[in-house]
């Protein structure tokens, strides 16, 4: 299934996954997805100061895991999405796959907002979606968050808690990009966490009806209670795919902020030592 079902918004990201239309799901491709009933993400513990304190990194963003983790399948059933996202322990680990060398997906603040063609200057975030090309299994995932700091002052403002003017709401953040990290793409569904625009004030942190319907899809209920979050040795074969969110200002008169863009870069070379995937 690669789109949504009728009345329903979600759509899976695939292998040919430009939407430049966030209401129209991406056309063609295959759908990527985790090969196992789980994923393991870390924290990257170099967290510049006066930014956000690691500890409370740590607790939303297992907040925002545990909000997926409890996406309901089935109502009558009770039943939820076979898989979930673990955090491990903290990890200093370079962002992007590299065949051969050791790999961790990371959630990481940098220091400084890397300013390239896959870095939106007003991003709020970017994560970075690496699968392999030959059976589209995601191999690694990485989330920077864009957060103001002392040497970062044109970063994004978030709020951890109370929404206030002209601040991006960080658990709504975090809850979209996990959205991306496990494969899903933008919804149509104005209420979804996947929704690719988050007004002022607006916290959309718990998956919704149609987020859950589509987090199903990918990875159906199974009776699965213990998984090795470990790469196992996948190997990488030379495409990604990258998202990013971005708040862009007023839509439109309703005071709508841009959350989310999504894109896609292909690398010619087997091996990636210095070059990054994303989009």
């Amino acid at each position: 299934m690669l789109g949504p079902s009728e009345a329903l918004g979600w759509c899976r990201t695939t292998t040919m996954p430009e939407q430049p239309d966030p209401l129209v799901c991406p056309a063609g491709g295959s759908p990527v997805a985790w090969p196992y009933g789980c994923a393991a993400l870390h924290l990257d513990p170099r967290v510049p100061s006066g930014t956000i304190p690691l500890e409370t990194l740590r607790q939303l963003t297992g907040a925002a895991m545990e909000r997926w983790a409890s996406a309901v399948c089935d109502p009558l059933r009770g039943t939820h999405p076979g898989f979930r996202l673990q955090l491990l322990g903290d990890l200093a680990a370079p962002l992007g796959y590299f065949e051969g060398g050791v790999n961790a997906s990371t959630v990481s603040i940098p220091s400084r907002w890397v300013r390239d063609a896959f870095h939106a200057p007003d991003a709020a975030a970017l994560t970075v979606v690496t699968f392999a090309s030959d059976n589209a299994d995601i191999l690694d995932t990485d989330v920077e968050l864009n957060v103001r700091g002392p040497d970062n002052p044109r970063g994004v403002s978030f709020t951890l808690d109370l929404a206030g003017p002209n601040r991006t709401d960080l658990q709504t953040t975090l809850s979209h990009e996990l959205g991306h990290v496990q494969g899903l793409a933008h919804s149509a569904e104005e209420s979804a966490v996947m929704w690719s625009l988050v007004r002022q004030n607006d916290q959309r942190r718990t998956p919704t009806e149609d987020d859950a319907r589509g987090l199903c899809a990918v990875y159906p209920p199974t009776g699965v209670s213990t998984c090795d979050p470990g790469l196992r040795g996948l190997s990488f074969h030379g495409k990604g795919v990258g998202c990013h969110a971005a708040p862009a200002g007023p839509v439109s008169g309703r005071g709508a902020w841009a959350l989310a863009l999504l894109g896609l870069a292909c690398l010619r070379a087997r091996r990636v030592r210095a070059r990054r995937v994303s989009g």
